[in-house]
């Protein structure tokens, strides 16, 4: 679900400027509130069955970013990755205390196998940094904790979901390798792989579900349609810290995909667009250009490719002439492999330095 560059002839090498890697981009996305609520509700209620019921309880308005403060500073040192908590009703409505969330990001190409045990890790040093863990009582209880790792990674994901998942058959009990869903003490975790998504079955008025489609951007016109997607989901001033992540980050990754659509890094520029109504009519006319510049190229590929197809019919008939017919068919078919207007030159030369056909086809076929 990469978006693969489209061809676009011309196109200057990234600048530094305008270089901004997809986990930058997806840090930042990840530590709104937004992102982390639309995780949690449309995904995470799809990926784990029986889940609505607890999702329910959650009341989203309280989600805020947790503090590490009180967490050792070597764990502050390394963690990454985004904490957050959020009240917890208990069945009959009542606040049940904090659920702590802990979103896991993993962008890289590799998968890490010893995930399950890196989030038990973290989730261990939360639980000692609590009050509850340093003077207990019988009465002492801690928090619940929900992980989640969000991945974007080209390899498959086959890591364990689960620690007990890691401990090898022949070492354990007999028995499930492992539950399906997490367990709420960091010894599993719920995974989203991005790159797994289809499309068309995204959960829709989502934001992860855009940044979904839009790393899986294929053509043009895909690009239109996202980027008008994000004007209507990202509105108002709930979102703005969003917007502003997410518009430069689209408009540099339309850029490798050959469209200029860098007037959206352009805050002013872009509201002014907005409340005028003509961001489609500037989009439009982007793609626009972006369109006559493939159709140029492509005629002037055109144009080069039929001047080789002369050149290696012209060759065939000097070959036909002086070697006979059966010589320049064989000619042909390793001529159509030659792409080098240089190289095809030389086979004129060969032609006429030759003495007989099979050591024609030999040269050629020998030649670098």
């Amino acid at each position: 679900m990469l978006a693969m560059p489209l061809p676009y002839p011309d196109k200057p090498e990234a600048t530094a400027d305008d270089r901004l890697p997809h986990d930058a981009l997806n840090k930042a996305y990840f530590g709104k509130v937004a992102a982390v609520r639309d995780v949690i509700v449309d995904f995470v209620r799809r990926v784990l069955k029986d889940s609505d019921e607890w999702i329910d309880r959650i009341d989203f308005d309280t989600l805020k970013p947790m503090s590490t403060e009180t967490i050792d500073e070597a764990f502050r040192s390394r963690f990454n990755d985004m904490l957050w908590q959020v009240r917890f009703r208990d069945a009959d409505g009542q606040d049940a205390g904090w659920l702590h969330v802990i979103v896991m990001l993993e962008f890289q190409s590799t998968v890490d196998w010893f995930m399950a045990l890196r989030i038990q890790s973290y989730a261990v040093r939360i639980y000692e940094s609590m009050p509850e863990s340093r003077n207990p009582t019988s009465e002492s209880r801690l928090p619940p904790i929900l992980a989640i790792v969000v991945y974007n990674g080209r390899s498959p994901w086959g890591a364990a979901r689960s620690v007990s998942g890691l401990v090898g058959p022949g070492t354990r009990p007999a028995g499930s390798s492992g539950a399906a869903v997490p367990t709420f003490t960091g010894e599993s975790y719920v995974l989203l792989d991005l790159q797994q998504l289809a499309l068309e079955d995204l959960p829709p008025n989502n934001v992860v579900s855009l940044l979904a489609r839009a790393h899986g951007m294929q053509e043009m016109q895909d690009v239109a349609s996202t980027l008008v997607e994000a004007f209507g989901l990202l509105r108002g001033p709930q979102r703005e810290e969003l917007r502003d992540v997410f518009f430069p980050w689209f408009a540099k990754l339309a850029w490798r995909l050959g469209v200029d659509l860098k007037f959206l890094e352009d805050k002013k520029m872009r509201e002014q667009l907005e409340n005028k109504g003509e961001v489609r009519l500037m989009v439009e006319q982007r793609l626009q250009a972006h369109q006559d510049r493939m159709k140029a190229a492509s005629r002037a590929e055109g144009r080069e490719e039929g001047r080789e197809e002369g050149t290696r019919d012209l060759l065939r008939r000097m070959t036909a002439r002086r070697f006979g017919a059966e010589t320049a068919r064989h000619l042909g078919s390793l001529l159509a492999d030659i792409k080098d207007s240089e190289r095809l030159s030389r086979v004129g030369d060969w032609i006429m330095d030759c003495a007989t056909g099979p050591e024609l086809l030999d040269r050629l076929q020998n030649a670098d």
